[in-house]
């Protein structure tokens, strides 16, 4: 089974909010190799599973044997997670199965949001059904809700277009190079709310100036948040120059063709830390002045700047640059008044 993953419950909860205010369909589907995902995207109240119907011909025929069903068993659960469970557990802030499963289930948002970014998760969850008999294009399927007692008490359906489709790629890509920070930024349409809208985030990938491959540089995938289609990537070198594209993904893990390429250079804009610990020791004919060692990587020298009043101008008195591992200077040129 295909899975993807996502980045913290918060985002999560956003996605699903941007999906709520444009009233999304009852679930997504998601065509692939003869099979067609369908993902529940909104579970009624009181609902404790449903079945799957598909128009053959003037009727609706059932395709599932026994309703589907969300995982109620905390050991099952993790089993049916399987490798998905660290990163989901970590997600909802769960220190064993048995949170993990309450806290997804506990809340409806939460539970959407994580059926979006794994599979594995939405199957647990009681929101998946794959119709392995779906052929390509366009079809009417129903959702038949289920109560506690098994009774269908609720429906909806809604006509698909069923196509072997992956989903657009992102545009416009804008990079902006900062401080050992590269702002990667980019725009994707808006969310329709049709059923075959089934983008739900991106992957970024950048290489290296001297290498030949581009590597995925998010771990988890960056959710589709209108208002937010950007991430910083502060793992890069100033004064090396990075080229950057970014794929959109759909539910079942399918990545779009990549966006336009564009390149950043970051530079160091910091100034290192004043000086801490600054002392001088008077001696005849000499004034030794220390300080503490400054470690920041990046510090280059120090200069030396005297003045023979508080209030007067500064100039700099030592002739050579003074080395970052030598906190130290012996001024010489002393001006007896």
């Amino acid at each position: 089974m295909g899975y993807i993953r996502a980045l913290t419950v918060a985002s999560l909860v956003l996605c699903t909010r941007a999906l709520a205010q444009r009233t999304p369909p009852p679930f997504l589907a998601a065509y692939t190799q003869g099979r067609a995902y369908i993902l529940l995207t909104e579970m009624p109240g009181g609902t404790a599973g449903f079945n799957i119907y598909c128009k053959r011909g003037k009727k609706f025929e059932r395709l599932n044997g026994e309703p589907i069903r969300p995982v109620k068993d905390p050991l099952v659960f993790r089993e049916v997670l399987g490798e998905d469970y660290r990163w989901v557990a970590r997600a909802v802030k769960a220190k064993n199965p048995l949170q993990t499963l309450r806290r997804i289930e506990g809340d409806p948002g939460t539970g959407f949001a994580m059926s979006l970014a794994s599979l594995r998760v939405a199957a647990a969850s009681g929101r998946l059904f794959v119709d392995t008999t779906a052929v390509e294009g366009k079809t009417w399927y129903r959702v038949a809700y289920l109560d506690y007692r098994g009774r269908e008490f609720a429906s909806r359906e809604v006509k698909v277009k069923l196509e072997e489709a992956r989903p657009g790629p992102p545009e416009d890509l804008k990079l902006e190079a900062g401080d050992g920070k590269v702002k990667v930024s980019w725009d994707y349409p808006p969310y329709t709310g049709r059923p075959e809208d089934i983008a739900v985030g991106f992957n970024i990938y950048r290489r290296k100036e001297g290498e030949d491959k581009f590597v995925r540089i998010n771990p988890l995938i960056v959710l589709r948040q209108e208002g937010k289609l950007y991430r910083f990537d502060r793992k890069v070198e100033n004064g090396t120059t990075y080229t950057y594209y970014v794929t959109a993904v759909d539910f079942v893990g399918r990545e779009s063709r990549p966006s336009e390429r564009e390149v950043a250079r970051p530079k160091d804009l910091t100034p290192p830390l004043i000086p801490e610990g600054i002392r001088a020791i008077s001696e005849e004919g000499r004034i030794t002045i220390v300080w503490r060692m400054n470690l920041e990587l990046d510090l280059s020298h120090y200069d030396i700047y005297r003045s023979t009043s508080p209030t007067g101008s500064f100039s700099k008195i030592n002739p050579e640059p003074i080395p970052g591992d030598r906190p130290s200077f012996v001024d010489l040129s002393l001006i007896h008044i």
